[in-house]
């Protein structure tokens, strides 16, 4: 995995724990990551923009770790300064963390998200846990200038088909209709882009699921969650689009 020598769910969880978060996000973590190297493939990937933090549930950790992994550098913009603050005090607790290899990281605040046309280009473009939060009218300007930074593009937002939502986590949601009508008319060619419902953890979403106490208890947790992964893949798309807690799309040029 490139951040860490030791097992990758063990250790996604180590992210997650720093930021505040839970098995739930080394999950989601595990599962983008997953998902960003198979789009990515033998691509060169040394330049990664995470085009504005998550409404809650930590800050795209997953691209830091993917980063690693590729030995890239990445930059991190969002519009709001305190999340823009909270996110470098993670960086600097992980950092601080023995056996972490941190890759180049650039924290910006941007005024708005119009400001994202004067960014350079990128290898790779990752939004997660942004678009809903995006006034509607924005959201397809916001992933066509995404579009425009990068060959490699995935935006991740909540399931707008999953009511646990509204329930649990209190996040604004997005639905695989709406992103389908964003990729179709930013890339209509056949192919060029790909819907994935991802991240069917065990339990609903924004439920926190703490460490076990015990070291056996929690390989226990890292051995189920891995299992569970492979699951989760093999899942009917019916039951993905009721369960799913993330929808998302890439896009390849």
């Amino acid at each position: 995995m490139g951040i860490f020598k030791e097992d990758p769910m063990n250790l996604l969880y180590t992210l997650a724990s720093v930021e505040g978060e839970g098995w739930g996000t080394a999950y989601e973590y595990w599962v983008k990551i997953k998902h960003l190297r198979r789009t990515a493939r033998d691509k060169l990937i040394r330049t990664i923009l995470v085009a504005g933090l998550p409404e809650k549930y930590g800050y795209s950790l997953e691209c830091i770790a993917l980063a690693s992994y590729y030995q890239s550098a990445v930059t991190i913009v969002d519009e709001r300064e305190g999340a823009i603050r909270e996110c470098l005090g993670v960086l600097k607790k992980l950092s601080g963390i023995p056996g972490v290899f941190m890759p180049p990281v650039t924290c910006q605040k941007i005024d708005g998200w119009q400001a994202l046309a004067d960014l350079s280009s990128f290898d790779l473009v990752v939004s997660t846990g942004v678009l809903q939060r995006v006034p509607a009218a924005q959201r397809y300007s916001y992933i066509q200038v995404l579009f425009q930074k990068a060959k490699t593009v995935a935006v991740f937002a909540p399931n707008g088909n999953n009511k646990a939502h509204g329930v649990f986590t209190g996040l604004r949601t997005v639905t695989r209709g709406e992103l389908n009508e964003y990729a179709g008319r930013i890339q209509p060619k056949p192919g060029r882009y790909v819907l994935k419902m991802l991240d069917l953890p065990p339990f609903p979403p924004g439920v926190y699921r703490p460490a076990p106490l015990k070291n056996t208890a929690r390989l226990g947790m890292v051995i189920v969650l891995r299992l569970w992964y492979y699951i989760e893949v093999v899942l009917p798309d019916g039951i993905k689009s009721r369960l799913a807690h993330i929808v998302s799309v890439t896009f390849q040029r």
